[in-house]
């Protein structure tokens, strides 16, 4: 994944202020989450996959 696929994908879960189906941002300021595997298990299971991105936190709006 390029950088402006990145740049991309944030701009626009940032417009619509939540995660989506085959987005979902993880703060990991203590390192990987526990709970990763349930986000995995989830992106697995659909078509099109999913992006997990570290170090954005939902709760600072998605920064």
């Amino acid at each position: 994944m390029q950088e402006q696929e990145i740049r991309n994908i944030l701009d626009s879960v940032r417009s619509r202020q939540t995660e989506s189906r085959t987005f979902e941002a993880k703060t990991a300021s203590e390192g990987c989450p526990k709970k990763i595997y349930d986000t995995l298990s989830s992106f697995s299971n659909q078509d099109e996959g999913g992006v997990i991105m570290f170090g954005v936190d939902e709760k600072m709006g998605l920064r």
